[in-house]
């Protein structure tokens, strides 16, 4: 979720999109006013996706929220083991 200083919208939203692993940026009402969407793989490579977006002229504050997608794996004798990945939740203000 992204803070940007009012009147610069457009282009951090611009800027946003380009940036690599970045899915889907939604305007939202509320305390943020982007949504920002990024898939990765694995942890490491989210951490220069957030230090771009922080680092975009305009941006005032992010939070993120990494969601865990849940996995079911079968097992012998048909029982199933569920997992998930790390879960962490970070905020910035600039």
């Amino acid at each position: 979720m992204v803070n940007v200083v009012p009147g610069e919208e457009q282009y951090v939203y611009r800027t946003l999109v380009e940036l690599n692993g970045v899915k889907e940026v939604l305007d939202v009402f509320g305390e943020y006013d982007f949504l920002v969407i990024i898939e990765v793989e694995r942890l490491a490579p989210l951490s220069p996706t957030v230090d771009a977006i922080r680092g975009i002229h305009g941006v005032t504050a992010t939070h993120t929220i990494v969601g865990a997608e849940l996995k079911s794996q079968s097992l012998l004798n048909g029982r199933h083991a569920l997992y998930c990945d790390v879960v962490c939740d970070s905020e910035t203000r600039h």
